[in-house]
């Protein structure tokens, strides 16, 4: 945090993305329980079926808004992340740049997830719509990555 006051970026505005980091993670492991659970319901007759598949839809899309939501946070953070290699002191690149990994793997990880719950839902305009969100985001944070991987070349 010390490097992001140095760098004029408030440093409360970084914790507040790391708490909701932190909190989307925990939600993330509540989201998959609520798909297993529905994937566990019975499905003997047409009805159970019925009723377990639209469980299963649901869960899904709450497991897909949860890995959204981070990929949100972490283009944030590394959007932040430029802000403060552009002031960086020699000290502090090493912590920076382990940030920015970091938030690159978060950004990369959530969006994996993504995939793999859209593979396993239907509703095509919803699809689409995260689809075109994570491209978005992806290249927002790829973007941001090359930037800040460039100010913070030593040498």
């Amino acid at each position: 945090m010390m490097a992001a006051a140095l760098a004029g970026v408030d440093p409360a505005s970084l914790s507040r993305i790391e708490d909701r980091l932190v909190e989307a993670i925990e939600s993330d492991a509540v989201a998959y329980r609520y798909v297993i659970t529905a994937q566990r319901q019975p499905k003997d007759t047409e009805a159970e079926r019925g009723l377990r598949a639209a469980a299963i839809h649901l869960a899904l899309r709450g497991a897909t808004e949860v890995p959204l939501s981070i990929m949100r946070l972490s283009a944030s953070a590394l959007y932040e992340a430029t802000e403060i290699a552009t002031h960086a002191r020699r000290s502090t690149i090493g912590d920076i740049r382990v940030a920015v990994t970091l938030l690159r793997a978060g950004l990369v990880g959530a969006g994996l997830t993504i995939d793999a719950n859209l593979g396993a839902l239907v509703d095509a305009t919803y699809i689409n719509a995260v689809k075109d969100e994570c491209r978005s985001l992806t290249e927002r944070g790829s973007a941001a990555v090359a930037e800040a991987e460039r100010l913070l070349r030593v040498g």
